[in-house]
């Protein structure tokens, strides 16, 4: 028997968890954004499995950590890949919009490095830009994936970015998105990079390297 969460999704099991009834909202609000088939079936499936793990768990919405998808990911039988973890971040984003969850929930007292560059962004966009949270929402998890493809667990010096990093990391970004969400990634992508420029981070133009999408 199959469980339908969309004309295109499909689960072999029933909902579970304290996020069950969360899941198709999840997929209308990434259908919404633009994301792929494949990549929002992935999503759908990463999230109906952390909601069962956290009712297995025992762990009220309420008390949800941003160390709980963590270890989650470390719980499963399957070995995580590229995606699961933004897939979560994806989920939390999405109950903090619908109020499910703390609007804090993920903050790190001991950000790496790269999430101190993403929170300095999401500050200007939120205080000198006066952008609406939803927008936020959509722009820092392209940032942090931008950084960590660059940087990974290193030093993250803005000034060492060049013209390839960024046409480097949009054509593997957006080769399996539908092309709303690949402009919300390009565009995204140099609003953080004209952020970087004002800053004094870098001095060349680098929003003007961004590949335009259309």
């Amino acid at each position: 028997m199959k469980y339908f969460i969309n004309d295109d999704i499909a689960l072999s099991r029933p909902l579970e968890g304290l996020a069950a009834s969360y899941i198709i909202p999840f997929a209308d609000w990434l259908v919404d954004r633009g994301y792929g088939l494949v990549s929002m079936r992935n999503q759908v499936l990463m999230a109906a499995g952390f909601s069962k793990w956290l009712g297995h768990k025992g762990i009220e919405l309420s008390d949800i950590s941003g160390d709980h998808p963590r270890r989650y990911l470390l719980d499963r039988a399957q070995r995580p890949k590229l995606g699961d973890a933004a897939a979560l971040r994806h989920l939390l984003a999405f109950l903090r919009s619908q109020n499910a969850i703390a609007e804090e929930i993920e903050a790190d007292h001991n950000p790496s490095l790269v999430e101190q560059h993403v929170q300095a962004y999401e500050l200007y966009l939120r205080d000198a830009r006066a952008l609406a949270r939803e927008t936020i929402i959509n722009y820092r998890p392209v940032v942090r994936d931008f950084l960590n493809y660059r940087f990974g667990d290193g030093a993250v010096s803005l000034a060492q970015l060049r013209a390839v990093d960024v046409t480097d990391f949009v054509q593997k970004a957006i080769s399996r998105l539908n092309m709303r969400r690949a402009k919300i990634i390009t565009t995204a992508l140099r609003s953080f990079l004209s952020y970087a420029r004002y800053r004094g981070d870098i001095t060349s133009d680098l929003a003007a390297a961004v590949p335009i999408v259309a």
